[in-house]
């Protein structure tokens, strides 16, 4: 049986974590990856989404405070998950 979800990674076009250190990358994330961060939910991911559609790429973690519901102790709660490559 195979799960979904929790260690294993989709067959989506795009790589959301670096292996090697097992961060999430803020620039190729999806949804369901965004997610799993503490304190993102589906609005918050999309509105992620959204943000890096617009500018076309974080440059850094710090970045997703000007993403609409992401504040200091939000992005406190992740920053040592994610990565910005």
């Amino acid at each position: 049986m195979e799960q979904n979800g929790q260690n294993k990674q989709t067959s989506e076009p795009t790589e959301p974590s670096d292996p090697a250190d097992g961060l999430l990358n803020i620039n190729t994330a999806g949804s369901n990856e965004l997610q799993t961060l503490k304190g993102v939910g589906p609005v918050t991911a999309q509105r992620i989404i959204d943000y890096r559609n617009q500018i076309g790429r974080f440059d850094n973690v710090d970045q997703l405070l000007k993403v609409n519901g992401i504040g200091e102790k939000t992005l406190a709660k992740f920053r040592d998950q994610v990565c910005a490559r």
